[in-house]
């Protein structure tokens, strides 16, 4: 009995035991559940259960806000009900994929419709829910309402979209470029402005065909905008290299984009404007070669005021721009205000005036000047001002009234003289003989028009003179003035009567303005008294005397001590000396400074060289002597002189002839002033074309100016004449002038040059040819710039001539120009002094270098301490 009663006690107390631990459990089940449901309510996603038909059995409160049910409305809704028509297919077969496999949905969108219609987009999983046994029993679900976050999207898409429409129309080129400084976008822009394809530049370095100058400054650029979240980049130009090789100039303006306060990527926008700085340096240029011009040059608004002229206007005008500006009218300067008012009613027209005008200075001065206007108009012919060049003809008037006479007197004494002036074509056919020709032939002054050369001369005479007339004409090409040649021939003529006569012909050409011979000027004198004189004075002295006497030219004789022992009477009536004054008068008195220093050289060098030489020598010499009259005018005379011998064939005395050449000088003269009024035209020219070559590269220009120092003492050096000096001088200066069509970045690229670059540079001395070809000159200017990269040996550029095929201004030249670019610092290097440029030419003297100019260079620095300047 008492073991019964302890087993039902034992079993109570168990039975007590088991119903606290479920008790407990219990209580710990619904305070778990409680703090579940309460994580599920203030979650901010959205948790929901269903059975297997879609039906709401479970959701927190945050799927009622996103829905905009309560609870009540929202309990078994069928998804159907709440989702877009046009997701409710897509709905389905995930929902049907999680109960046929198994396997969770982790990532799902569709669109929810709320309860006032409204759509929201919906992002959540979907998993399977199972009993205890494993048996699907319905779905649950965590969902987020992505709406907000989709029509953010939406908008940065269609801002994507439009930024992508703007960036592919744009003109610019666009990209995108990230910190790496790798390309993530470019616009098609790339192609038309650059060559290449954009899609093949995408993923490769921003830096790849960035100009080598502009390397640091851009990548200083780019590590700012990455660094400073504030930063941008403006007006900056960069050179970018164009698919053919060249370099094309960029405006830059650059924007960083920013992520969360971190820079991401750099928005770059490129303009070109290569044609707009190329455009900027010609106006450059243009600007510059107005300031430099020698012409007065004027421009002013169509209203006729007056608001620009350069220094030359300045200079002929004395007004500088501000007071004709506050004067309001440029035709202040123009003397005929009627004269002022057609020039710009002609412009107002749209035409053009060209004249010769008087002009009156600030001072009041009146001249006269050519002046050339025209209007200036727009892209569209609308006309925008008037410009006008004045050139200042003051002394070519003078000169032109000046020549009139002198042609005038010059037709009246060609006219008159007793010698006989003419001139023929070069196809030997007469254009002008003066009245005395019947004189000598016997025609008059048609007849002689008529009869042909052939017929004049005799056989022996036409072949000399036909000779001569081809040996003189090739000689003419070669030297071009101011170095004329005259040549001069005895030769037999016939008369119109059949008998014969001596004549002396004195040859030149006529030249035009190139230098190029265009006709032939003769002086012919009947020498047949004189030659019936020389045969008879080797007889008889006074028979001479006696022909002297009577005969046109002036004759005299001196004694071996230069003493005048005789002067025929055409000595006395020309100079005005009677025979007794001329034979005490001193030769200082007689001849001007220059011409006694010429008569003395020829009496105490030449003709004591004569004497000494063999008997039948004969001593031919023509000197051209000024002589001063006794009324103090002067004459030229062209003189001859020979001995006079006897039987032994021993010198007795000196026969001197003359002529007055007076006219004939005076016409030299006024060839000469032609002359050197074209060398300073080609000044002028070769000032412009320095002043061009210095804007674009100042290290030319220098080197050009020193080459050309060089060259003309090397030239001094070896003895040339002044007229080759100043060839040399004019070349030197130039002689890089081809560099101009040579882009600026390779003239002065710090680095080694490639072989293209290289190609081009060796191009300037052809393009210097080119340039300067047309360019009047008394010198061969062009030839020299083409040559002066020219070697001895035939290794040179362009043309590989050799030795004595090359001008000699080129050869000294070559040499000036090695040593000045050796001894000077170039832009990718230092220099290489002047005793390393002196070595190269000693080496390398008569291979490469001219062995005589080598020479004389190496003299000047080395003896005579010459420096380069």
């Amino acid at each position: 009995m008492k073991k019964k009663n302890n087993e039902a006690h034992k079993n109570k107390t168990g039975s007590q035991h088991t119903a606290n631990l479920d008790k407990r459990a219990e209580e710990s089940l619904r305070e778990s559940e409680e703090k579940y449901r309460d994580i599920l309510e203030n979650m901010e996603e959205g948790y929901f259960e269903t059975d297997l038909a879609g039906n709401f059995t479970f959701f927190n409160e945050t799927v009622c806000r996103v829905m905009g049910y309560n609870k009540e409305e929202l309990m078994g809704m069928n998804n159907r009900q709440h989702t877009d028509e046009k997701d409710l297919k897509e709905v389905f077969q995930a929902y049907n994929k999680v109960y046929t496999t198994g396997e969770p949905i982790k990532e799902f969108c569709w669109q929810a419709v709320t309860k006032d219609g409204y759509k929201r987009y919906i992002a959540g999983s979907i998993s399977l829910k199972k009993d205890s046994s494993g048996k699907p029993t319905g779905f649950r679900g965590i969902v987020r309402d992505t709406t907000e976050r989709k029509q953010i999207e939406e908008k940065l898409r269609r801002e994507e979209q439009r930024f992508r429409a703007l960036a592919e129309q744009s003109s610019d080129i666009i990209i995108l470029v990230n910190r790496e400084g790798v390309l993530l976008y470019e616009n098609p822009a790339v192609e038309r402005i650059l060559g290449f394809k954009a899609e093949g530049r995408i993923g490769k370095s921003v830096f790849e065909n960035l100009h080598p100058d502009d390397f640091n400054i851009v990548s200083k650029a780019f590590h700012t905008l990455l660094e400073d979240n504030n930063a941008t980049i403006r007006n900056s130009e960069i050179r970018v290299r164009h698919v053919d090789g060249n370099w094309r100039t960029f405006d830059v303006v650059a924007s960083n984009l920013i992520n969360e306060g971190t820079v991401e990527a750099v928005l770059v926008n490129l303009r070109d404007i290569t044609d707009r700085k190329k455009a900027e340096e010609t106006l450059f240029i243009i600007k510059k070669a107005v300031e430099s011009s020698s012409d007065a040059i004027g421009l002013s608004d169509p209203e006729g005021h007056h608001f620009y002229h350069n220094n030359a206007f300045t200079q002929l005008t004395g007004y500088t721009p501000e007071e004709l500006s506050a004067i309001g009218e440029g035709s202040a300067i123009y003397a005929n205000k009627d004269t002022a008012k057609a020039v710009f009613d002609t412009i107002m027209g749209g035409g053009s005036w060209s004249g010769e005008i008087e002009l009156i200075s600030k001072s009041g001065n009146r001249f006269p000047a050519l002046l050339r206007a025209n209007a200036i108009k727009d892209d569209n012919g609308k006309l925008i001002g008037l410009i006008g060049l004045h050139t200042d003809i003051t002394g070519r008037k003078r000169a032109q009234e000046s020549l009139e006479k002198s042609e005038a007197l010059y037709r009246l004494l060609a006219d008159n003289i007793t010698e006989h002036v003419w001139i023929m074509d070069l196809n030997l056919k007469t254009t002008y003989v003066s009245p005395s020709i019947e004189k000598i032939y016997g025609y008059s002054l048609d007849e002689i028009k008529t009869v042909s050369l052939k017929k004049i001369l005799t056989a022996e005479s036409f072949q000399r003179v036909s000779e001569l007339f081809l040996s003189a004409l090739s000689d003419a090409a070669k030297n071009p003035p101011p170095a004329p040649r005259k040549r001069s021939l005895e030769l037999e003529a016939r008369h119109k009567d059949g008998h014969t006569v001596w004549i002396e012909n004195t040859l030149s050409f006529i030249r035009d303005e190139n230098g190029k011979p265009v006709s032939i000027l003769g002086e012919t004198r009947d020498i047949t008294e004189r030659k019936l004189a020389q045969e008879l004075l080797k007889k008889s002295e006074e028979k001479y005397r006696l022909l002297a006497d009577h005969m046109k030219d002036q004759v005299w004789l001196m004694d071996m001590n230069m003493n005048i022992t005789y002067v025929s009477p055409s000595v006395e009536r020309l100079t005005g000396y009677s025979s007794d004054e001329i034979k005490i008068l001193p030769w200082e008195k007689l001849l001007m400074p220059e011409s006694l220093k010429n008569a003395i050289d020829f009496t105490s060098v030449e003709m004591p060289k004569a004497l000494k030489a063999p008997s039948n020598y004969v001593l031919y010499k023509t000197l051209e002597l000024e002589f001063i009259l006794k009324g103090g005018q002067t004459i030229w005379g062209e003189c001859e002189f020979s001995f006079i011998r006897d039987e032994n064939g021993k010198a007795l005395s000196v026969l001197g002839e003359a002529r007055n050449i007076t006219e004939r000088k005076q016409a030299e003269e006024k060839l000469r002033q032609t002359l050197e009024s074209l060398k300073r035209a080609v000044g002028t020219t070769v000032q412009v074309l320095v002043s061009v070559l210095e804007s674009r590269d100042p290290y030319t220009a220098g080197h050009q100016s020193r080459a050309a120092n060089l060259a003309c003492a090397i030239a001094a050096e070896m003895g040339l004449p002044e007229e080759k000096m100043e060839g040399i001088r004019m070349a030197g200066i130039i002689h890089d002038i081809g560099k101009l069509s040579i882009p600026t970045e390779i003239l002065t690229k710090p680095t080694k040059l490639t072989n293209i670059e290289f190609s081009l540079i060796k191009e300037h001395s052809h393009s210097g040819f080119e340039m300067l070809k047309d360019v009047e000159s008394p010198w061969s200017l062009a030839e020299i710039v083409h040559q002066h990269h020219e070697r001895v040996d035939g290794t040179g550029y362009p043309e590989k001539l050799k030795g004595d095929n090359i001008l000699i201004e080129a050869r000294i030249l070559a040499v000036a120009d090695v040593v000045e670019a050796m001894a000077s610092h170039r832009p990718y290097r230092a220099s290489l002094g002047i005793e390393a440029a002196l070595e190269e030419i000693e080496k390398n003297k008569g291979t490469l270098y001219d062995d005589a100019v080598a020479d004389a260079c190496l003299r000047l620095f080395r003896k005579k301490g010459y420096k380069l300047t």
